[in-house]
């Protein structure tokens, strides 16, 4: 029993810097495990700053083409009213030829008319002056 006490007190130191050694294994599984946790709330919050630039960029880009829409609705008004201006220009010049044709045509008319006048005013004078000269023998 003596032997066996005596091996107990030998085996004691071994004992001790074993359980010494299990205790600083824990408490470096503890530091470990802190630091690990430490790194996932970093990478938790980079992650949610990562969501937050995409959610972000997404707005930006749904704000972007509900711009675009707008535009291009704008763009095709524009394009219409454009589009309308040529056909009411091209009829105005149309118009415009025609108008003009139709002044040739009247001043035309108009010297015609006041050859017509000025022969026929001629004509009167002759005609009075022949009725004078009739009037003058009697």
């Amino acid at each position: 029993m003596k032997a066996s006490s005596h091996e107990l007190k030998g085996l004691e130191a071994e004992r001790q810097v074993a359980v010494s050694w299990i205790k600083k294994e824990r408490g470096c599984l503890k530091l470990q495990t802190y630091r690990f946790f430490v790194d996932l709330g970093d990478i938790i919050k980079q992650y949610n700053e990562a969501m937050s630039k995409i959610s972000t960029k997404r707005e930006d880009v749904r704000i972007k083409k509900e711009e675009r829409k707008e535009m291009y609705v704008k763009n095709s008004a524009l394009v219409q009213e454009i589009t309308n201006l040529h056909h009411q220009q091209e009829e105005a010049d149309r118009r415009q030829k025609e108008l003009r044709k139709d002044f040739e045509l009247l001043e035309r008319q108009d010297i015609m008319i006041n050859n017509e006048k000025k022969h026929k005013i001629s004509e009167i004078a002759k005609q009075e002056k022949n009725i004078k000269d009739m009037e003058k023998e009697k």
